[in-house]
């Protein structure tokens, strides 16, 4: 798609640029569930609920082209509480789509980071990307450790506000 690794994605004005026929609609749903999409011979839709951050937004198109470009399935929900290998790999893609390992470092260079404590919400807000998405892809990449996972999945809210 001609992307710089370096660089955030504005994922949602890419995609209609560079995949034909393909319609994204902000959409109202249950809060369990993040997005769906459709595919046929012709034309792609993807829904995504807006209820959800930016973050949670963005992280959700990403995962959803992976369905479009990686599935046999033409629909798909996706929801919390549904996870297989499948699920795993979108939201795997979706991760590395939105930042890559090179951006990451890159990233942590630049800003000298050592300990992730005060910057946490300037990394999800540099690359929009999701709290929870974001905390995940650090613990699993060993940038944080089982402690700091469970700390920055305490109380997310007031602690961005902090």
């Amino acid at each position: 798609m001609g992307l710089d690794e370096y660089c955030p994605i504005d994922i949602f004005n890419l995609l209609p640029q560079k995949i034909p026929n393909l319609t994204i609609v902000w959409f109202p749903m249950k809060r369990s569930v993040s997005g769906c999409c459709f595919k046929d011979d012709v034309d792609s839709l993807i829904l995504v609920n807006f209820s959800h951050s930016k973050g949670r937004q963005n992280f959700t198109l990403a995962h959803e082209l992976y369905h479009l470009f990686d599935d046999s399935e033409n629909f798909f929900i996706c929801s919390d509480g549904f996870k297989d290998k499948i699920e795993d790999r979108a939201d795997e893609f979706a991760s590395n789509f939105l930042m890559s390992d090179l951006a990451l470092n890159d990233f942590i260079e630049s800003n000298n980071i050592d300990n992730w404590t005060n910057d946490i919400v300037k990394c999800e807000q540099f690359f929009q990307l999701d709290h929870n998405d974001l905390i995940r892809r650090l613990y699993n990449s060993g940038l944080i450790d089982e402690s700091q996972f469970a700390e920055f999945s305490f109380n997310i809210i007031d602690n961005a506000a902090n």
